[in-house]
């Protein structure tokens, strides 16, 4: 019997080691990451393992006395269950706990579990950087936008020069459509930050979203600048340049994007519109062929094709131009039947087509 206490004993006591020993000194959090990234987890504090040897045995001048009476095993008993209730209510009440499982919440995308995670860590220290990350990172995944923004202005009085979290205030507020609130953050972040590509760009994004095409005109330009190898930024002004009624200044933006993107069916189909838009007829047949080349079975590839040829036969009165555009519409129809803007438009200009006009309209 004695012997079983005594394996049951250095078990137990084992667990309490492995339990207490796990748990490291806290260190100081980190500077804080963007919301965008799991929040940084700060150690688990302790005050330490207990022993595990016992000492109520041993070399003295004092009679020997059983390893284990009665009493002592009760009294065991008794301070080991203490230990580890001091020890459990240590770990609830280090905020490292929560924040830790709100993290493995968020790899799990279980977004309510980690921000009740987070917020129990905030309760025990409110102003912990990883929980107000975290608790951020989860609102936002969970789309509950407005409870993001109070947060993040939690974080911004804590640390003013914050410019990863100012520019994600900007972002919530911004999907919650306040485009001026957000615009207004993006131009401090700016003033403090001139190469901000990032505020810059969506700053010029909000502009365009509003209408205001010359500020957005300008604030692409600006982006461009600073970072020319974007090939969305180049489509984003080719947008707003033919919005403005700037077609040779849209076709070369385009033309940009596509020499970024030579891989992209859109770049090209874009490039061809705005070269026909701007009278450039060789420039838009060249590519909308490279699109064509990339998505040969793509009907409005064939379909764009047959109005550039048609544009072509109007301006110049060659023939060949009209043939070429109605054998584009036959392989676009070909592709997809239920097209009827290329039924209507060989009616009206293929003579052997069903239901075709006396003659072509010119």
């Amino acid at each position: 019997m004695l012997r079983r206490r005594k394996i049951f004993v250095s078990v137990v006591a084992a667990c309490l080691w492995c339990l207490c020993s796990s748990c490291r000194k806290e260190t100081p959090p980190p500077p804080p990451p963007p919301p965008t990234t799991a929040p940084a987890i700060p150690a688990i504090t302790t005050d330490g393992a207990p022993t595990t040897r016992n000492s109520i045995a041993g070399m003295s001048s004092a009679p020997a006395q059983p390893l284990f009476d009665g009493r002592r095993w009760d009294e065991f008993r008794s301070a080991l269950r203490s230990a580890a209730t001091q020890a459990l209510r240590k770990l609830d009440s280090d905020p490292g706990v929560h924040i830790a499982a709100g993290a493995r919440a968020l790899d799990r995308r279980e977004y309510p579990l980690a921000a009740k995670c987070f917020r129990w860590a905030l309760q025990r220290d409110p102003e912990h950087y990883g929980a107000l990350y975290g608790l951020s990172e989860a609102l936002v995944s969970a789309r509950e936008y407005e409870q993001a923004v109070g947060v993040y202005e939690r974080i911004l009085r804590l640390a003013p020069e914050d410019a990863v979290s100012r520019f994600n205030l900007a972002v919530v507020e911004s999907r919650l459509r306040r485009f001026d609130r957000a615009a207004e953050i993006y131009r401090r972040l700016l003033n403090d930050d001139e190469d901000h590509v990032q505020a810059r760009y969506n700053l010029a994004t909000l502009y365009q979203l509003q209408g205001k095409l010359a500020a957005a005109r300008d604030t692409w330009n600006e982006v461009i600048a600073r970072a020319p190898h974007l090939p969305s930024a180049h489509t984003a002004l080719g947008e707003v340049l033919t919005d403005l009624g700037d077609r040779q200044g849209a076709m070369q933006a385009y033309a940009q994007a596509a020499k970024l993107r030579p891989k992209e069916v859109s770049a090209w189909a874009n490039f061809a519109a705005a070269a026909q838009g701007a009278g450039s007829y060789g420039r838009a047949l060249a590519a909308i062929r490279n699109a064509l080349n990339l998505a040969p079975l793509n009907a409005d590839l064939w379909a764009q094709q047959g109005e550039i040829q048609l544009d072509l036969h109007r301006r110049t009165g060659e023939g060949k131009f009209l043939q070429a555009a109605i054998a584009s519409w036959r392989k676009g129809l070909q592709l997809d039947p239920a097209r009827t803007e290329i039924r209507e438009w060989l009616r009206t200009y293929d003579p052997r087509s069903p239901g075709a006009a006396s003659r072509p309209v010119r």
